[in-house]
């Protein structure tokens, strides 16, 4: 990870390593006082793949993530040819096929590029107002909605990229909120019991790492903490860019921040992307960085990309994670690990539904 001198995350462009910087979002001008049935008749209600690519894809604007607890007019919503609002679609992002969903099977429309789905009952807090009639399922609904059509890796990488700090702009990392938390999660499984996709979500939520950086943190860290069994690593749940203060030379106090902190254990893994670590000065304030926290009593691993991408790099890795956390590398005795965290390492590379 790339810092400044005073150990905040230096803003770049497209590295998964760099910090995001500042949002620039659209102008929020859409109303969230709920719309009166008559007003919501005519609203068009995007899910599936749709709302997966608005909120996880790289896109030109970034908004905020407000769902509704309440939107009367989905039950007399009825999608029709001249219905589909595409120019204000256009507008927000959303082109290509879409996909909708309707609350009754007789509302499924037979239109070119439009996809329909059922939806009997919308739990509370599915949908979030987009503009004058046009709705999408929240991230968290759009992750559960999906995923009995999504792996166990991908619905992992989306809870982690729901909770994390950043979003993908045009190519460029940028911060912004976490688009939910992880109550916002339990909330919405609780509410959506009987819903398909809702148990295999739950389950990964102990799992879930929450405030990641960048895409590859959110993948390394759901390698490292989903269980053995599924290929992953079986690590206790770290923090993300925590914030460790650390007492300089002169006996003032700065904030360093680790991709990964194992809090109670003194542990930090740094994940170090080649772009941005490379070169005399960079390389100079990462062995700093490094010995201010080791000065405060910090075990600091690295992983690169070179050991990310070999498995004998990663598992000696994790070996040094688990000596410092004291616990066995139980990966070593599951039986055919080694296919399972193939599996699982290319699910985590991308997911399907993003790509057009």
């Amino acid at each position: 990870m790339t810092r400044n001198r005073t150990g905040a995350k230096n803003s770049a462009s497209s590295s998964s390593k760099n910090a995001p910087r500042a949002v620039s979002s659209l102008p929020d001008n859409t109303s969230h006082a709920e719309s009166s049935p008559a007003e919501a008749s005519s609203a068009v209600f995007l899910g599936g793949a749709t709302a997966l690519r608005y909120w996880f894809g790289d896109r030109n604007a970034v908004r905020a993530c407000r769902p509704l607890e309440v939107v009367p007019g989905y039950f007399e919503a009825r999608p029709t040819k001249g219905g589909i609002p595409w120019t204000r679609l256009e507008r927000l992002g959303i082109s290509g096929n879409i996909h909708l969903d309707v609350p009754e099977l007789s509302r499924r429309c037979r239109i070119a590029g439009v996809s329909a789905h059922v939806l009997a009952a919308p739990p509370p807090f599915t949908f979030v107002k987009l503009a004058k009639d046009v709705y999408i399922e929240s991230p968290v609904a759009a992750i559960v909605r999906s995923s009995s059509l999504l792996s166990r890796g991908e619905r992992m990488l989306l809870i982690n990229q729901a909770l994390g700090c950043y979003a993908v702009q045009l190519g460029t990392l940028i911060r912004r909120s976490p688009l939910a938390t992880i109550e916002d999660f339990e909330r919405f499984v609780r509410a959506s019991a009987g819903l398909r996709g809702v148990e295999q979500v739950r389950l990964l939520l102990r799992y879930a790492v929450a405030c990641t950086a960048s895409p590859a943190e959110a993948r390394v860290a759901a390698l490292l903490t989903l269980p053995t069994c599924w290929g992953g690593y079986g690590l206790p749940r770290p923090e993300a860019n925590a914030r460790i203060e650390v007492r300089r030379a002169d006996g003032t106090v700065a904030p360093r921040y680790a991709d990964l902190l194992w809090r109670a254990r003194r542990l930090v893994l740094e994940y170090d992307s080649d772009a941005f670590h490379v070169g005399a000065e960079k390389i100079g304030m990462d062995s700093t960085r490094r010995a201010e926290l080791q000065k405060e009593g910090y075990t600091v691993v690295t992983l690169t990309n070179l050991q990310l991408r070999e498995r004998g790099g990663i598992e000696n890795v994790v070996r040094a994670l688990c000596k410092a956390l004291g616990r066995p590398a139980s990966f070593e005795n599951v039986a055919g690990f080694s296919e399972k965290t193939s599996l699982l390492g290319e699910q985590l590379r991308h997911v399907r539904a993003l790509v057009r």
